[in-house]
């Protein structure tokens, strides 16, 4: 449908966790990580292919990885797959704690 709709005229960038179908437009990429065999039903929510995605482009953007992780709590079993390497980062960066009740996690980055 996005590739119908674009006609070759836009750069589209698809990021997403379900279950993605071949783009017959050059200029709609789908990153999905299902594209490269990585579960997006339990090892990855589309909030951590976006983080891993605005990483690439700066390196220095470490600190959105608690994007990722409120993202991956639509997924059954969250921290599994690379939702636990995105969390164990973060913990060990200090961009976000275990802390409550719960053991939740709840981000220390201010704006």
């Amino acid at each position: 449908m996005i590739s119908e709709d674009n006609k070759g005229k836009n750069l589209v960038v698809i990021l997403d966790h379900y279950n993605p179908s071949p783009s017959k437009d050059l200029m709609v990429y789908d990153m999905n990580l299902e594209n490269f065999g990585i579960r997006g039903e339990s090892d990855f929510s589309s909030s951590t292919c976006f983080y891993l995605f605005y990483r690439e482009l700066d390196g220095n953007n470490s600190y959105l990885s608690y994007s990722a992780i409120v993202g991956c709590f639509e997924i059954p079993q969250c921290f599994i797959g690379i939702n636990a390497e995105v969390l164990e980062k973060a913990l060990n960066e200090g961009i976000v704690v275990r802390k409550g009740i719960f053991n939740g996690i709840f981000s220390r980055y201010r704006y």
